[in-house]
């Protein structure tokens, strides 16, 4: 969560940055891409879990599932 509101406070909110360099074939950006996604509801399930089983997260605010960031991958034929 931490992360998370770092991201935020420096004006990425809603963001999470892959990158990646050198060159590499469109089985390996495929890969890549498939890797760094996010599904929210797993997200979600384990800040509830964290939230009901570890005393460290038990005053966290759980985020929204639009809160939570998105990664995107930028490449250099954009």
């Amino acid at each position: 969560m931490a992360n998370i509101n770092n991201l935020a406070d420096a004006g990425l909110k809603g963001q999470l940055l892959v990158v990646l360099c050198g060159p590499f074939t469109k089985t390996q950006v495929a890969l890549a891409r498939a890797q760094t996604l996010v599904n929210s509801d797993k997200v979600i399930a384990a800040y509830e879990w964290l939230r009901a089983n570890n005393y460290h997260y038990r005053e966290i605010t759980i985020p929204e599932p639009e809160d939570l960031p998105i990664p995107q991958i930028i490449t250099d034929d954009m």
